[in-house]
């Protein structure tokens, strides 16, 4: 510390010990040899240009990591005592420059800066600044830095006293409580205050004597710090506010003692509030002050929440509620509101089983239970012989709810909910099943604060009582037990789902009827069926959630298929008939319904499909061809429903069937132009060779459409003489003709239709039929694409060529290698694209390197004669990616005897020119094409490749019978 600071300091604050006095060091003497001042002094010159450097520092700037190290280090070299000119800038220093000033003190400051900021600290305030302020000085001081958080702890400032506490908090030892004790005994509030705060961090004897006695204090701010602080000491301070709360009430420390006691019951989960503490509290309860009777309440509410007191009166519930809400839903004001708000909210919650948003809500709800003989919630109801047939065992999530009711109960029929009745055994052994899972045996969760919903809530209700248990979480600990247990009973008791209540209407007796049934029939397959039957006897009237629930336990029945009749299956297509609208959500009944036996059940679906409106219609008749099997849309390709017949010429074509050849042949005599353009393209996809012929016949007399329908069949039927009639189609004059014979030519696997693509591609470079050309070429494959490209390479167009170098490097033709290495050098737009597909090529990647034209001129004159699988086998060396390939297992035509190795590589690797570079090999050895990896590529979509590979070269070894 400067000696003109140590003076101004020792003649404004008091100096010795005792009652939070100021200790300051002694005035530094000059040593022998010393600098003059005005020597020592930094230059107005270097003062501003220092100012300047820090400006940049700033919190509002935000360097941070190596730039701020740089600059602090370049401040070191620049400024002789950066630290000093730090501190003097300090002292004029708004919060934001402050920040920036302090990083400069810690880098260069030490002991005697640390002295000068604890006076700067206790004589200007600094806003957010002040715990930085505060921290700088103590990592400074080291050893004596508690000592000055103490002094500071005592400071006129606020920000200073706060910001001295939270960092002593953790520094505070055993040896400090001395002191901490007699600060709290100050009578200044702010002193006594953040003292007592700090005792919470020293558990001791002597601390809860001193925090006790602050309890009892009038001033609520020392009373309500020093309940936080015993709070801190945890269950250690428990036996001494319970011997508080079990003497009569003296003073408002019985209120907080009672609340701390209650508060410290939730947070550890044992019964800390005994009922001989209950007349105390309860004439509390009858105070005229608000305070006494929340606090007071707060902790009747746990005694009366884990008894057996089923009147509600033993505890006052109703008076109980009514007390918290004075705070929860106050009309005024209430004393200490921040300490009891949140505790009594959820202690409120919990004891009443309501969660409800504001203080109105509260009101409005209270008006309403409140005179009403109110009685809360229990921690857990014994159950016995004779009550358990008036329980009901209850499970509510977001969804659905499902009860469990003994057979002295009213069965009710509501939507949403799954109601079981259990005969008294089986309902007494669930709920014990679940206590031991930890249901109503343990401690509640507390309710989270904000607008969580449950994740589910167990509850248990006998008359008017009512247990429960919440669930905040998916991670609940009762979860899996409540899965288990309740599932299994609802799997054996579904049938009581489905009692029809216009047939059965007396629930009772239809229940017992329904166990005397199961007592007699042990057999699970007759079971099944009589849960079939009650099942589709009680569709009519289920509401559609139930529905959904119905038609999970249909379809869950074993062998389904072979239960259902022809009747089942007319009664659902009856069903289905009736109702006023028939959506997608009615749909699986559909198909249930077509699992029946014979022709009338599939054809009601089909006539309910066709009667829904068309865009609805086609999805439905689309759905319902997907599970009838060919067969069935054998016979629906001769419906006399239009849209009927048309689907299904569409899907026997998805299903490959042959035997719709005659058939679809027949269909090209109709006179409907629809009915003969999908017979014609149903006969494409399904390749007919037998269909040739006829099409080529047929083509002059086919319409426009037809006609290009007909190219396009052709050209997936294929064959020697379909190429010219394709060719011809080239020529003409309507570009949708040209476009459907580029497409056409694009189906067809021969030579002379790539040329003819290839002509048409670089023919017409640039607009619409060429670019469809170039498209249907990469569907060709490189293995018929390459030999047709390659002549063009010699066009005259510089823009042909172009097109031509870039579609061959695609397709991983290396020959392009050269006219990619002259777009890297000529720059503009393709150099990038040009590094990115010699990289598929050689498997050197360029792209990160500062000059990529040097690095693939160099690597290309080295490597430009040797093959493209040791530049493969390099690349797959620099990756890092071990294997026993060779060059002999790489020769182009050398067979599928590295596919196993190299659909590895091709699956194992994510860099996406590898991938491209092994797909080249697994063609060029292979001879066979199975597509491509573009950049983003699926992975199912590489998997696929591989497993096409792999089933190639498994049908050959098995063939060669390997």
């Amino acid at each position: 510390m400067s000696w003109i600071a140590t003076l101004v300091l020792a003649g404004l604050l008091p100096q010795g010990q005792g009652q939070g006095r100021l200790i300051l060091p002694p005035v530094k003497k000059p040593e022998p040899g010393a600098q003059p001042a005005q020597e020592r002094n930094a230059s107005q010159e270097e003062v501003q240009s220092f100012l300047a450097e820090a400006a940049r520092l700033r919190r509002s700037v935000g360097m941070a990591g190596p730039a701020l190290e740089l600059h602090l280090q370049r401040m070191g070299e620049r400024f002789r005592q950066p630290a000093q000119l730090a501190l003097e800038a300090l002292r004029k220093a708004d919060a934001d420059l402050a920040f920036g000033l302090l990083k400069v003190v810690q880098r260069f400051g030490a002991a005697d800066e640390g002295r000068e900021l604890l006076y700067i600290a206790l004589t200007k305030p600094y806003g957010s600044a002040t715990r930085e302020v505060l921290s700088t000085m103590a990592a400074l001081l080291q050893g004596d830095a508690r000592e000055a958080l103490f002094q500071c702890l005592a400071a006129s400032i606020p920000g200073v006293q706060r910001a001295a506490r939270e960092l002593l908090q953790g520094q505070l030892v055993a040896e400090d409580l001395p002191r901490l004790l007699e600060l709290a005994g100050d009578r200044r509030t702010e002193v006594a205050g953040p003292a007592m705060e700090l005792l919470g961090v020293l558990p001791s004897p002597q601390a809860r004597e001193c925090l006790l006695r602050g309890l009892r204090s009038t001033d609520v701010v020392l009373a309500q710090t020093a309940c936080n602080a015993l709070l801190a000491h945890g269950l250690e301070a428990a036996p001494d506010l319970a011997a508080i709360v079990a003497a009569p009430a003296r003073d408002r420390g019985f209120g907080y003692a009672a609340f701390a006691l209650a508060l410290l019951e939730d947070r550890h989960g044992k019964p800390l509030v005994t009922e001989a503490m209950a007349p105390n509290l309860l004439r509390e309860l009858q105070t005229p002050d608000t305070f006494a009777q929340a606090t007071a309440a707060y902790a009747l509410s746990g005694i009366a929440f884990r008894s057996d007191d089923t009147e509600g009166k033993a505890w006052q519930d109703e008076a109980l509620v009514e007390a918290m809400l004075q705070v929860v839903a106050p009309r005024g004001f209430v004393a200490n509101f921040a300490l009891l708000d949140l505790p009594l909210r959820q202690r409120l919650e919990l004891f009443t089983g309501e969660r409800l948003a504001g203080a109105e809500a509260w009101r409005e709800w209270w008006k309403v239970r409140k005179g009403g003989g109110f009685l809360g919630l229990r921690q857990r109801i014994e159950l016995s012989e004779a009550t358990v047939p008036m329980a009901v065992l209850g499970v509510r999530s977001e969804r659905l709810t499902v009860r469990f009711r003994g057979p002295a109960l009213r069965l009710d029929d509501k939507p949403g909910v799954l109601d079981f009745v259990l005969e008294p055994p089986e309902l007494l052994a669930l709920v014990a099943r679940l206590e031991q899972g930890g249901f109503l045996r343990t401690p509640p969760a507390l309710p989270p604060p904000g607008d969580i919903q449950p994740h589910f809530v167990v509850s248990l209700e006998l008359g008017r009582v009512q247990a429960r248990y919440t669930a905040w979480s998916e991670q609940d600990r009762l979860l899996p037990t409540l899965e288990r247990e309740l599932a299994a009973v609802a799997q054996g008791q579904r049938w009581q789902l489905y009692r029809n209540p216009k047939r059965d209407g007396d629930a009772l007796a239809w229940w017992r009827e329904g166990k005397a049934w199961l007592a007699q029939n042990q057999d699970p397959a007759v079971r099944a069926r009589r849960l079939k039957e009650l099942i589709l006897g009680a569709l009519p009237e289920l509401t559609p959630g139930r529905r959904a629930t119905a038609h999970a336990h249909l379809v869950a029945i074993p062998d389904l298929a072979s239960l259902l009749t022809e009747q089942d299956g007319e009664a659902i297509a009856a069903w289905l008939a009736s109702l006023p609208k028939v959506d997608d959500a009615v749909l699986p009944w559909v198909e249930v319904a077509i699992l029946a036996p014979g022709d009338r059940v599939w054809r009601a679906m089909l006539d309910l499909a066709a009667a829904q409106g068309e865009n609805a219609a086609r999805a439905w008749v689309a759905r319902l061809f997907g599970l009838l099997g060919a067969d069935k849309v054998l016979a629906c390709m001769a419906d006399p429903r239009r849209r009927i017949r048309l689907q299904a010429m569409d899907e026997i074509a998805n299903l490959k069937d042959l035997r719709a050849v005659p058939i679809l042949l027949k269909a090209l005599d109709e006179e409907d132009p629809e009915v003969v353009r999908t017979a014609v393209f149903s006969l494409g996809r399904l390749r007919a060779a037998e269909a040739r012929p006829v099409l080529l016949a047929r083509l002059p007399a086919f319409d426009e459409a037809s006609r290009r329908t007909a190219w396009i069949a052709l050209g997936r039927i294929g064959g020697a003489e379909v190429v010219p009639v394709l060719q011809a189609a080239l020529s003409q004059p309507a570009a949708e003709d040209r476009m459907a014979a580029v497409q056409a030519l694009g189906e067809v696997r021969d030579p002379r239709a790539a040329q003819l693509l290839a002509y048409v591609f670089t023919a017409r470079v640039g607009d619409e039929v060429g670019s469809l050309a170039g498209l249907f070429l990469r569907r060709q494959g490189a293995l018929l694409a390459r030999p047709a490209l390659r002549p063009f390479l010699r066009a005259n167009n510089p823009q042909v060529r172009r097109e031509v170098v870039l579609l061959l490097a695609e397709l991983g033709d290396p020959e392009v290698i050269e006219d990619l290495l002259q777009m890297v050098d000529q720059g503009g737009g393709d150099a990038g694209r040009a590094v990115r597909l010699i990289a598929g090529l050689t498997g050197v990647n360029a792209g990160g390197a500062p000059d990529p034209v040097r690095v693939l001129r160099e690597w290309w004159v080295k490597n430009r004669d040797v093959p493209q699988a040791q530049w493969y086998l390099a690349a797959l060396r620099k990756a890092g990616i071990d294997t026993r390939l060779g060059l002999e297992q790489l020769r182009p035509r050398s067979g599928v005897g590295a596919v196993t190795e190299l659909t590895r590589i091709l699956l194992a690797t994510q860099d996406e020119p590898l991938r491209a570079l092994t797909l080249t090999m697994l063609r060029d050895t292979t001879e066979q094409d199975f597509g491509g990896v573009q950049a983003g590529s699926p992975e199912a979509a590489v998997q696929a490749i591989a497993e096409r590979y792999r089933f190639h070269a498994d049908s050959l070894k098995a063939a060669d019978g390997k």
